[in-house]
């Protein structure tokens, strides 16, 4: 098993201590087949907003939300680049302020219920494709 950490954001420690602590860490605690690897050099995730998945990530959060704006884009560079044939799927609410990796991030405990809504419609779509 492999963790994958996507580190965009300089931190005051060397990556490589950082990777040795926290595997030194894993294997200390009975965790010795799970290793970190920096990803670096993964190219960003791309789906066609027109194709399959995307599609039916959309209607599951349309039907849910009844908000029928585009979808927003906000990058390529996040976990989703681990793996083959995954986009990072999360909840962004018209008219909420955008906390998700700041400082003292916070949802509202209604929008996280929505979120799960969302999320649940979205997989049993998806396992029925």
């Amino acid at each position: 098993m492999v963790l994958y950490i996507d580190l965009r954001y300089p931190v005051t420690f060397n990556l490589e201590d950082i990777v040795n602590a926290i595997n030194s860490h894993l294997s200390e605690n009975g965790f010795s087949d799970v290793k970190v690897e920096v990803i670096t050099n993964k190219p960003h995730v791309y789906m066609d907003k027109n194709g399959a998945v995307i599609q039916t990530l959309l209607s599951a959060y349309r039907d849910e939300t009844g908000d029928m704006s585009e979808p927003t884009v906000i990058g390529g560079g996040t976990y989703a680049r681990a793996m083959n044939g995954i986009v990072a799927f999360g909840p962004m609410l018209p008219g909420r302020e955008l906390t998700e990796h700041q400082a003292n991030e916070y949802i509202y405990l209604s929008d996280l219920i929505l979120a799960k809504e969302i999320y649940k419609t979205a997989i049993k779509r998806l396992v029925s494709e």
